[in-house]
């Protein structure tokens, strides 16, 4: 999770106030770190994972399974246990998330470069998974999906306890507030987008099976619904959302329903549309688990190039890790999380989300990348490459280079710096800002990019400068998840060892990003790619000092070299990623059995990008059909509280190697469950 401190926070009104000092004081606060830390070189290759997971409430008798609200009791034990625990002894450490159901667990200390370091990433997934199951109550279980399948849906209570809708914080129609983590910042999050934006959020997902009766449609999308007293101002989604509706999109032509109804609002529209999931909270975005993984980088020379490279690769890991197939209780017409999530905490104005305003935001905070940043590419690099709409805070531009940083690095903060801060402490306004950096991570935290650019944590931090890789989504398996921890991994390895570089416009990008969440992408949509190659200039002006391990020319690992991008599959494109990767384990020091070993790991995910075994998303999909054929459910129904059920169980199983799954895992897959 993002930035976290104690203390009474500001609602939204005595934020305002605020937040210009804040957004100075943050790049004051940057300003420091930079100049004390920018010099730095040599940091040795260090990582970690997070994973999130959820808790749940079985009752095999009653055939039902419900999100368990115990998150905040469980971590406060972990956090004593913490404070007894010397930091070179952490095995584990243990964070909040934003819901009461969610927690977060990371390996106690960074994993290193070493082969053996590699292969130890399940088994301290597995000794987080242990420490919490040791702490469940009889019929508890915890599970890693993404998305909890029942959350939100008509099928009540989904909660235990069991809470009322409508409460204070949210304003949900589906969500009590009590889904919300204790820890003030959640709810302040929370409140302050929803008041910010003058309406609840909106999010809107195609439904795989939409439904058949339009007056089913007002019950399954209007639950709970007490004339919701924002309607008044309805949202403008996002268009650069691939699966969300917007306003735009209810013209007579496609909706001719909406010219007999100009006094209803579009949003009535969107809850009524038979083909749309609708929902209206924070929760369903943040209350959402995924794979997350930071790695330290040499220098801030290598985090920016890194940062780069990664965001190019994004979309092609979300497509791979798809495994969000249930919103709502309903089957989606989409597998991934991130369109649902951008929508979830999109704090834009109504100025900010009309294209036609000159204070217009192309997108939520929530989004993928807008700029590259990497001080590497020469000066006629952004008119082709970062070719979108990227508006940038001026007044931050300006202070960023007169502190010293250049054009490239500033104009990403800047862009940044368009959002303000959500969470203000009341008693952490006047900080000393060569101590702390608390206004700088206040927004840094809440720009949720699919990479992240990390600075040290303060001028006189032994961490390095860092970027975390955040597209992935959480899978069923301990194994799974290591899978991809590894596999990313070895390929930052790589793209430092060998100088990778496969720039593509910011245009392209973010279309792939479009293309990566639709149903079952992996194997179906093709993808902008242009030809890795490997660069000897790029080792040797990032690292001056390092022995270029190419053959001083450039190099290429496809079989047809492209120069300019063109379309191609994600096997196409997984092809010359693996190259790298395989050759960065070929002529890694380590045991013949530790390459064996690292190598089933990337079996997996190269199996999966060959669409020869499924992704978690299309294998859910096939599990909930099962269960409809036991239960005799229709398409278009929401699932059954016995569905449900069922899906967790067999989740639950798998997880613990109880059943094979050779469809989802592989013949190579052995459980090894604590």
């Amino acid at each position: 999770m993002g930035f976290l401190s104690e203390g009474e926070t500001l609602d939204w009104e005595d934020s305002k106030k605020n937040i210009e000092y804040i957004k100075k004081h943050g790049i004051i606060q940057f300003l420091n770190v930079y100049k004390a830390q920018k010099e730095r070189q040599g940091d040795g290759f260090l990582f970690g994972d997070e994973i999130e997971y959820i808790l749940c409430v079985i009752d095999d008798e009653k055939k039902t399974v419900k999100l368990s609200l115990r998150a905040w009791e469980i971590l406060e034990e972990l956090h004593k246990e913490e404070l007894k625990t010397k930091e070179q002894d952490m095995v584990y450490l243990w964070r909040p998330e934003y819901a009461n159901y969610m927690v977060e667990g990371t390996p106690g200390n960074p994993f290193r470069e070493t082969l053996h370091d590699l292969i130890t990433i399940e088994d301290s997934m597995q000794k987080r998974r242990a420490k919490i199951r040791g702490m469940l109550k009889p019929g508890e279980v915890m599970i890693t999906l993404t998305n909890f399948p029942l959350l939100g849906s008509d099928v009540t209570p989904f909660t235990q306890p069991s809470h009322p809708v409508h409460g204070p914080i949210a304003d949900s129609d589906f969500t009590p507030d009590q889904v919300i983590c204790p820890h003030r910042r959640f709810a302040t999050l929370t409140k302050n987008i929803r008041d910010r934006r003058g309406s609840k959020v909106c999010v809107t997902v195609p439904r795989l099976h939409p439904i058949k009766s339009p007056s089913s449609s007002k019950t399954n999308n209007n639950h709970n619904n007490n004339n919701n007293n924002n309607s008044s101002s309805p949202p403008v989604l996002s268009p650069n959302q691939p699966h969300a509706i917007s306003e735009a999109s209810y013209t007579e032509k496609e909706h001719p329903e909406y010219e007999l109804n100009r006094s209803r609002s579009q949003l009535d529209l969107i809850k009524e549309d038979p083909k749309l999931i609708y929902m209206d909270s924070m929760c369903f975005g943040m209350g959402m688990c995924c794979l997350q993984t930071t790695f330290q980088a040499p220098s801030v020379q290598w985090a920016r190039y890194l940062y780069d490279q990664l965001a190019i690769i994004a979309p092609i890991f979300l497509s791979i890790t798809a495994a969000t197939p249930i919103l709502r209780g309903y089957l989606s017409g989409c597998d991934s999380r991130w369109s649902s999530i951008s929508a979830a905490v999109d704090d834009r104005t109504p100025e900010e989300r009309d294209m036609n305003s000159t204070h217009y935001l192309p997108k939520s905070r929530y989004a993928s990348i807008s700029l590259y940043i990497s001080d590497v590419p020469g000066s006629d690099f952004d008119k082709k490459y970062n070719d979108i709409p990227a508006p940038i805070n001026q007044d931050a531009y300006q202070q960023l280079l007169s502190g010293g940083v250049d054009e490239r690095l500033a104009r990403h903060y800047a862009h940044l710096w368009t959002r303000d801060p959500l969470v203000t402490y009341k008693h952490k306004i006047e900080i000393d800002d060569n101590k702390h950096t608390d206004h700088f991570e206040n927004i840094q935290s809440t720009n949720w990019q699919t990479t992240r650019f990390k600075p040290p944590p303060s001028s006189d931090s032994k961490i390095g400068w860092r970027v975390e890789f955040r597209p992935m989504e959480i899978q069923i398996t301990d194994f799974e998840n290591a899978a991809f921890v590894v596999y990313i991994s070895i390929f930052v390895r790589a793209i430092i060892k060998y100088g990778l570089e496969f720039y593509l416009p910011i245009s392209l990008v973010d279309e792939n990003m479009k293309r990566s969440e639709k149903l079952n992408s992996v194997n179906t949509e093709t993808f902008w790619w242009k030809s890795i190659e490997s660069k000897p200039s790029v080792v040797q002006k990032l690292s001056p000092k390092q022995t270029s391990s190419s053959n001083g020319n450039t190099e290429n690992g496809a079989k047809q070299q492209d120069k300019e991008w063109k379309e191609r599959s994600i096997k196409e494109v997984m092809e010359e990623i693996n190259h790298w990767v395989d050759r960065w384990v070929e002529e890694s020091a380590g045991k013949e059995e530790e390459k064996k070993e690292v190598r089933r790991y990337l079996d997996l995910v190269k199996r999966r990008a060959r669409g020869e075994i499924e992704t978690n998303a299309s294998w859910m999909r096939r599990e909930v059909e099962k269960a409809r054929k036991e239960t005799k459910g229709e398409e278009g129904e929401s699932l059954s509280a016995e569905e449900a059920w069922r899906l967790v169980k067999t989740v639950v199983q798998v997880e613990r190697g109880q059943v094979e799954v050779t469809s989802l895992l592989g013949e190579k897959y052995q459980p090894k469950v604590k």
